[in-house]
């Protein structure tokens, strides 16, 4: 998406969404002071005052509601893209993080593991069970420590003698 189609998008869903609300506004506004004004006059309600009134308020509030549809459909688009951004950011870190694994650069990539990529998503997950085979299988014996008891840590986890049937 072009910065000019998101700007565009922007001032389209916040232009929209003021106008709905305003017709909304004006409806309840139309309607409160039919109902002022017309109990100052004495006499009843003819049927042709209480259709006016009616119509004076249904219009303005379902064009209002139909104006709001469309407002929801702009920030929907910019929600949509919003989260295009999130994901191509998450991928552009697993990228970065794979080209140090592939470097032998393992403190990089824990770097970009820790900092980078988010505690829910799914890419995390795999980069971890990465990290771990890598560090238990690393010449330096600190991170081999560490890969080691993550590994048992896990398998402790996945114990299969631990679900109850």
């Amino acid at each position: 998406m072009e910065a000019t189609y998101k700007r565009s998008l922007k001032a389209k869903a916040k232009r929209y969404t003021i106008l709905a609300f305003s017709f909304v506004g004006f409806g309840f506004l139309f309607l409160i002071g039919t109902i002022i004004v017309r109990s100052h006059v004495e006499g009843q309600w003819s049927t042709l005052t209480a259709v006016f009134a009616m119509c004076g308020f249904l219009v303005p509030v379902l064009t209002g509601a139909v104006i709001g549809i469309a407002s929801g459909t702009f920030f929907g688009e910019l929600r949509a893209y919003m989260s295009s951004i999130k994901e191509y950011r998450v991928r552009r870190a697993f990228q970065k993080f794979m080209d140090y694994i592939s470097a032998d650069d393992l403190d990089m990539a824990i770097t970009i593991y820790n900092g980078y990529i988010p505690m829910k998503h799914p890419t995390r997950d795999y980069a971890y069970s990465i990290l771990i085979m890598l560090m238990s299988r690393s010449t330096d014996p600190d991170l081999q420590k560490r890969g080691m008891e993550k590994v048992q840590g896990m398998r402790e986890f996945y114990d299969p003698s631990k679900v109850q049937l």
